[in-house]
C-alpha cells in the first residue's frame, strides 16, 4: 500500500503514459489548443478596441438614412472619425 502511495508509483505511470502512442497525440493536442487558445485570446484583446470604434462609426453612419443627409453632415461625421486614433487618419 505505501508503495502505491509513492511518488514514485505515479510517476512510472505518468511516464509511461506520455510515452505511449496515445499519450503523445495527447499530449501534442493539449499544446496545440493551448497555443491557439493563447493566440485567440491575445487577437481578441487587440482587435476589441478598434471593433468597437467601428460599431461605432458604422451607428453614426446609419443615422443618416440618405445621401442628402449625409452629404449634409459630412464634415461632423469625419470631423468624429478623425479624431479616434484607431480608425482616423494618421
Amino acid at each position: 500500500m505505501e508503495e502505491f502511495l509513492a511518488i514514485g508509483f505515479w510517476f512510472l505511470a505518468f511516464a509511461n503514459f506520455v510515452t505511449s502512442e496515445l499519450g503523445i497525440a495527447v499530449v501534442s493536442a493539449v499544446i496545440v489548443i493551448a497555443a491557439l487558445g493563447w493566440y485567440w485570446g491575445g487577437f481578441k484583446r487587440r482587435i476589441g478596441p478598434l471593433v468597437k470604434d467601428l460599431e461605432r462609426a458604422c451607428g453614426e453612419l446609419t443615422q443618416r438614412p440618405g445621401a442628402e443627409e449625409f452629404a449634409a453632415d459630412f464634415h461632423a461625421f469625419e470631423a468624429s472619425v478623425s479624431d479616434n486614433r484607431l480608425i482616423g487618419d494618421a
